[in-house]
């Protein structure tokens, strides 16, 4: 018996199953375009390159955390950032004046505003030796991150533990974190590790520029 193949496809049009699935996809492709027209004025979106670098970052203060000496450089990091944490470890000890800011990228690593509050916390208790230890220990090790790896670092740095714990979840500490964040925005930063060398971003290898600043 021949099999007779239905002509509506070829003379009357797409087939009903197609017809129907065309409908659908254009009923959907109408309701995205209507929710993102509705989108509310404040709803938080992904900042665009062309919306940053309005303004320098502001020039190492009193209140940063900076150690060495030498050329001043500003750093953004983010302590959940395996790329930040190889490019320290390579600066760290170059006779610079670095100062660090918090840059933690929550979307791409969620343990990162834990750690960056975690530091701050310890500085508010403990001053910049045990800042810079804590900052220090998170960089070189980057698989031990969760909570009760940062209470045993406070431990082990005098820290209360109780104390620690509250500090780190204020609105303080957050404020402060904050305070580096926005800066980083405004001064264009959208990836860490950024580095600055006056109001300079520096671009490329970043340990490799800072060691070549670091041998001129």
């Amino acid at each position: 018996m021949r099999t007779v193949r239905s002509s509506w496809s070829t003379r009357m049009g797409p087939s009903p199953s197609r017809w129907h699935r065309r409908r659908r996809l254009r009923s959907r492709a109408q309701t995205s375009s209507s929710t993102r027209s509705k989108r509310p004025p404040n709803s938080p979106v992904e900042p665009m390159a062309t919306d940053l670098g309005s303004a320098a970052v502001p020039p190492p203060a009193d209140d940063d955390h900076r150690r060495g000496s030498g050329p001043p450089v500003v750093l953004y990091l983010d302590l959940a950032c395996p790329h930040c944490a190889a490019d320290w470890l390579a600066i760290r000890e170059l006779p610079l004046s670095l100062c660090v800011r918090h840059f933690p990228i929550a979307s791409k690593r969620p343990r990162a505003p834990a750690l960056h509050a975690a530091v701050e916390a310890a500085a508010g208790m403990g001053g910049e030796p045990v800042f810079w230890s804590f900052w220090d220990s998170l960089m070189e090790d980057q698989g031990h991150h969760d909570d009760p790896h940062l209470w045993q670092r406070a431990a082990r740095f005098g820290l209360d533990i109780s104390r620690f714990d509250a500090e780190r979840r204020g609105e303080v500490v957050a404020e402060r974190v904050q305070r580096d964040f926005r800066s980083g925005i405004r001064g264009g930063v959208v990836g860490t590790p950024a580095g600055f060398i006056g109001s300079e971003l520096i671009r490329g290898d970043l340990a490799m520029a800072l060691a070549e600043l670091a041998s001129a």
